[in-house]
Parts: C-alpha cells; sequence; structure tokens
C-alpha cells in the first residue's frame, strides 16, 4: 500500500485526462495463437484486454473487455491467457479491427510517488497507513498524477500548479505549523523517530523539498 489510492489519483486531474488507448494488433495468428502488436513493450503476466474497434470483432476464443495475462513470444508478439502462468489461449479465427488494451499500472506510479516522498521530503517522518494524514495523501496522489499524465502523454501544466500548492501546504506540516481542515493531522497519524537535536516536531530532517 502506499500514501495515497488510485481514486486520489485521479482527484487530480480533470475527468477523462488519464486516457487508456488501445494499440492497433497488426495480425492474428491462429496457428500460433498469436497477437502481432510492434513494439508491445509488454511482460509476462501483464494484465490486458482485447476489444474490437468500430465495426470489428475480437478473436474468437477471447472476450472483448476480460483480463488477460500476456505471454510474450517476442518484442512484437504475444499470446494471452486466462489465468497467470497459465496456457495460451487457443484462438480459432483472427477477428477484426482488434485492439490491444494495458491496464494502466497506477501502482507503479502510486509506489514510485510513495517512494519519492519517502526519500526526498519525510526524513525521519513514519506514517501510519492506516491513518494517513490527508496533505501526505494530497502529495503523494499529485506527484503520481504527474507521472500518470506523462505516460498518457497529457499536459502537466495545471497540475504542476496544483503540486506547487500542495507542496507549500506539505512543507508547513512537516515544520509542524497548523494546517485547517481535513489536512490537519492528528497525534495518533505520525511517528517520529530520532531525537530533537537533529529533527523538527514533525521529525523534518534537514530541510528539502519535492522536485
Amino acid at each position: 500500500m502506499g500514501y495515497c489510492t488510485t481514486a486520489d489519483v485521479y482527484s487530480k486531474v480533470p475527468p477523462g485526462t488519464i486516457t487508456n488507448p488501445g494499440r492497433a494488433v497488426a495480425s492474428v495468428s491462429v496457428s500460433t495463437n498469436t497477437l502481432v502488436v510492434a513494439n508491445h513493450g509488454l511482460a509476462d503476466d501483464d494484465v490486458v484486454r482485447v476489444v474490437a474497434d468500430a465495426g470489428g470483432s475480437v478473436p474468437t476464443g477471447l472476450s472483448a473487455s476480460t483480463d488477460y495475462y500476456a505471454i510474450v513470444v517476442n518484442d512484437d508478439s504475444i499470446q494471452v491467457a486466462a489465468t497467470v502462468g497459465g496456457a495460451a489461449i487457443d484462438l480459432t479465427t483472427t477477428g477484426s479491427n482488434v485492439l490491444l488494451v494495458r491496464e494502466l499500472p497506477f501502482t507503479t506510479w502510486i509506489a514510485n510517488a510513495t517512494a519519492l516522498m519517502d526519500q526526498t521530503a519525510l526524513g525521519n517522518v513514519a506514517i501510519d497507513e492506516t491513518a494517513i494524514p490527508q496533505v501526505v495523501r494530497d502529495m503523494t496522489a499529485a506527484l503520481a498524477a504527474h507521472e500518470a499524465l506523462t505516460f498518457v502523454g497529457a499536459s502537466t501544466v495545471d497540475l504542476e500548479r496544483v503540486i506547487d500548492r500542495t507542496q507549500k501546504l506539505f512543507d508547513r506540516w512537516l515544520r509542524g505549523a497548523a494546517i485547517r481542515g481535513t489536512n490537519a493531522p492528528s497525534g495518533a497519524a505520525v511517528a517520529v523517530a530520532g531525537t530533537a537535536a537533529t529533527t523538527s516536531a514533525r521529525g523534518y530532517s534537514n530541510g528539502g523539498t519535492i522536485p
């Protein structure tokens, strides 16, 4: 678990901004049960879905918008399995206008943002993940959303303004300043490690900001 949820990440951007466009499947082979997608960038067991563009159909053996697990054949071809580590599904028709959709890696984005918070800002502050302060959740979500927008090729300009405002609140919280509303952390939400000689009231050590 990280310091925010997928819903938190979505809350930082306008609806429809983090899109998940499908990649066109160049061809489908019923003899090898493979889908050809140039430079697909997948790893074994990545979650994918197969859908049909307007007027098309998915290959027989697959169901539209069902989670499948990639079996990498080479850089340009995959098979799909119904379960992690399972056998390739038998394809009996090629379908038409087929698109391959990869699950957006929210777990990775949140993990990266959480690690960045730990490494560059939280210092000696240990966050209780059962009672994450709202300001920590907001900062982590904003950083994860920035990575998400970069991933899908969307503009990050508006979000960077949000990050700047959120970071100012976050920095105040780290230094023990009072923050109004839901950003005000309870004493139980933060555990401080270290000594008074090296850390502030919230355990913030040696200053620092999130790039």
